[in-house]
Formats: C-alpha cells, sequence, structure tokens
C-alpha cells in the first residue's frame, strides 16, 4: 500500500512539476531569440530561419524518453524490494514483541 503511495504522489509532483519547467524553458528559448534578433538589427543582417524539426531530433526524443521510462520502472522495481523488506521486518519484529 506505501509504494502505491509513493507511486502515486510522485506521479503527481511530475505532473504539477511539468508545466513550470516547460515555462522556464519556453522563457529561456523566448529570450535566446530576441536577443538574437536584437543583434541581427544592430549587425543589419537577416536572422537564421527557425531550426525545423528532422527525424534526428524525434529519434533523439524517443532516446530520452525510453530512458526516462527506464529509470522510472527501476525506481519503482526498487521501492517494491523495498517496501518487501520493510514488510518482512516489520512481521519479525511483531512476532519477537
Amino acid at each position: 500500500m506505501r509504494l502505491i503511495n509513493i507511486l502515486v504522489l510522485s506521479a503527481a509532483l511530475a505532473v504539477i512539476a511539468a508545466p513550470v519547467f516547460h515555462s522556464a524553458a519556453t522563457d529561456t528559448k523566448c529570450a535566446c531569440a530576441f536577443a538574437a534578433a536584437d543583434q541581427a538589427q544592430e549587425a543589419k543582417v537577416e536572422p537564421a530561419p527557425a531550426e525545423t524539426p528532422t527525424a534526428d531530433s524525434s529519434v533523439v526524443l524517443y532516446r530520452v524518453m525510453g530512458v526516462v521510462l527506464i529509470v522510472w520502472f527501476g525506481l519503482a522495481f526498487f521501492l517494491f524490494m523495498l517496501d518487501r523488506r520493510v514488510a518482512a521486518l516489520e512481521n519479525e519484529m511483531r512476532q519477537r514483541g
């Protein structure tokens, strides 16, 4: 039961924190775009066209998602095993006491 509570709490925190990290990354990209536009205007040079997503960037995205999923499954397995060990120790303490 404790394992489920931990996983639900961590998922809820991830959902809550995701927009914060996304907005911070977007703000950084916007700031970089504005800085590049200012530099281009000062130098009277056209800004470089925005990068378009390619097959390589989507492959990188899937690799990152795969690594993140492996880490989450590893963490869940570790917590599951830890919960079993703690439950066994609690049962042993009840039998002794």
